[in-house]
């Protein structure tokens, strides 16, 4: 008999999905050879991370000071 993944039991969420967001998530799993739940997990994991980085760019972009332009970065370098 085969071990569980996990130990620990996992949360489960469910989230209202328009069947046109389903049949794209079908076909892009298809297309990635994947699960639905699989590439779900991944593109909220991703998501998330992408607001993560927008919210630290805004908050460094908020602070007062000098910043320098790139190709002066790299001449330093």
């Amino acid at each position: 008999m085969a071990a569980p993944e996990s130990t620990k039991a996992q949360p489960m969420s469910a989230v209202e999905i328009d069947a046109s967001l389903i049949r794209a998530l079908q076909a892009r799993a298809r297309k990635e050879k994947t699960t639905v739940d699989r590439l779900v997990r991944r593109l909220i994991a991703e998501s998330l991370q992408e607001l993560e980085d927008h919210e630290a760019i805004k908050a460094f972009r908020a602070r007062p000071g000098r910043t320098v332009p790139l190709a002066d970065v790299k001449k330093r370098l």
